[in-house]
């Protein structure tokens, strides 16, 4: 306690190094209980999609996903069995682990299960995966190395006050480490859209919002301001280079950072608007809150909130519980696991940068891969896709009738649809489905063409089954600002036999 009181009269300093990297212990409480809450939500919400993602009936059976697409290095415990109750079961369990953290109820120990248990769903199918759960994966592995339930924590409230009090301001190598991960987010991805439709031509929005699969009414009513919209790719990048230079600035511009913050928060909550991004946004605004300087706890304090302090006091009176007292000083260990982290996963951020010709060593890939640290963040970077589209799945009956496999609800059409984001039933299935365009993931196409054949026939006539269906994905090109579309091609990616072996699109 007496290292950590006087690393809080050091930043008492003008300049100070460690300045830019200090937490608030206030603000690391109140970002894991948001971050915590949403992160509940995502994991709720992913128990409706347990059949379609997580068993061996679903997307990706297990044996080929270990035998053909699998790192060698992951490990995961979703893969001890492809049955819905045993992953229904792992699924309760990581919600159990995520609500005690963010009550902050054995806060160190939660944490840790619930990052090994996120990660081990995320290894269980990585098609899915998008900015979000890299967010969910790497901020929940960084946040075992900062006093997350020294504040606002059932650890706190169910234990006696200390002798002395914590201090409000804390610097060691885990929160240089946790202000460094949620800034690598921004300036990597600032440096790898090092291209004209970024830094010159400004037309990087332009192209993102003409994306139907992503964008909302809101943000398509925005493609009819070209002006406003170089102006806004401009003030992207320029935010997400300079605004992490901002946060870490060693001299006492506190108010650059609270500043800062809420720029960022403005900045996510425009993409919730325009967007859909899924749950990237919002861990991301969580994620945030943990760097709230001291300035803003000092409005905040004004606030009269004695109806909680009574609620802590009764709480702590009635309980039999008392878990371990939140530490705030960690040990040499977790420091120096700390600056290990912190140094390999600044190296791999590195590793991206093609002028730099840096190679990952073999055993730096298999510790990333153990711990599933790896990262890059290439949102929209170099340049947004221009290639946008939407599906249409033709299956024929053995009657000869033709019908919408993916809609069965709709009549069969290849027009553009009103709306092609909603085409794409949800976060999940728009990830799976953009990916699967993609030569790369060829492979997969005949587990889904499976998956489809199980999903339609189960249950029905004969006369009412799909032998042969065709997946077309109805390919429509961005044009360049201001010229004319190029007319939609219909793109054939794959062609399947319910009952005979699949065979390729010839």
């Amino acid at each position: 306690m007496a290292r950590a009181k006087s690393i809080d009269q050091n930043l008492k300093a003008e300049f100070d190094l460690r300045r830019g990297f200090s937490l608030d212990l206030r603000s690391l409480g109140l970002f894991r209980i948001a971050f915590g809450f949403i992160l509940l939500c995502d994991i709720f919400y992913r128990l409706f999609y347990i059949t379609d993602f997580y068993v061996d009936g679903g997307i990706l059976p297990r044996a080929p996903l270990i035998s053909q697409f699998m790192n060698a290095n992951v490990i995961s415990l979703h893969l001890i069995s492809g049955q819905w109750w045993v992953q229904m079961v792992l699924f309760l369990i990581t919600l159990l682990a995520t609500l005690s953290m963010t009550l902050g109820f054995y806060t160190r120990l939660s944490t840790f299960l619930c990052w090994f248990l996120v990660a081990s769903m995320q290894a269980r199918n990585h098609v899915i995966l998008h900015g979000g759960d890299d967010i969910f994966r790497l901020m929940l592995l960084w946040a075992q190395f900062v006093p997350l339930g020294a504040e606002f924590s059932l650890d706190k409230y169910l234990n006696p006050k200390p002798a002395e009090p914590n201090p409000k301001q804390f610097f060691d190598m885990g929160t240089m480490g946790f202000v460094l991960q949620l800034c690598s987010v921004y300036f990597f991805t600032a440096l790898l859209k090092w291209h004209p439709v970024w830094h010159t031509e400004g037309s990087a929005v332009y192209y993102t919002l003409n994306l139907d699969q992503f964008a909302s009414p809101i943000g398509k009513y925005f493609l009819k301001f070209p002006e406003l919209l170089r102006m806004i790719t401009f003030a992207t990048v320029t935010l997400e280079f300079f605004g992490p230079l901002l946060v870490i600035m060693p001299l006492r511009l506190f108010n650059w950072r609270l500043a800062t913050v809420f720029a960022f928060i403005g900045f996510h909550l425009s993409l919730v608007l325009t967007m859909e991004l899924g749950p990237f946004p919002w861990a991301c605004m969580a994620s945030w809150l943990a760097f709230l300087p001291a300035s803003f706890w000092i409005v905040a304090e004004k606030f009269p909130y004695s109806p909680i302090l009574r609620l802590s006091e009764k709480i702590k009176t009635i309980s039999k519980f008392r878990p371990p007292e939140p530490k705030v000083v960690y040990g040499l260990v977790n420091q120096s696991l700390a600056l290990i982290f912190l140094l390999m996963i600044f190296y791999w951020n590195l590793s991206h940068l093609e002028p730099l010709h840096l190679k990952k060593p073999q055993w730096l890939h298999k510790v990333v891969g153990f711990t599933q640290s790896y990262q890059k963040w290439s949102m929209f970077a170099p340049y947004p896709r221009k290639d946008d589209g939407w599906y249409v799945i033709e299956g024929i009956k053995y009657s000869g009738e033709h019908v919408n496999m993916w809609n069965p609800d709709q009549p069969l059409s290849y027009e553009k649809p009103a709306n092609v984001a909603d085409t794409y039933r949800n976060t999940l299935w728009r990830k799976y489905l953009t990916n699967l365009w993609l030569k790369n993931y060829n492979d997969y196409r005949v587990y889904f063409g499976r998956y489809l054949c199980r999903q339609w026939n189960t249950g029905r006539e004969v006369e009412d089954q799909v032998n042969t269906f065709y997946i077309y994905y109805m390919l429509e090109m961005t044009p360049e600002p201001g010229k004319p579309a190029d007319p939609i091609k219909k793109e054939g990616i794959w062609r399947h036999y319910c009952f005979d072996k699949p065979a390729d699109w010839d």
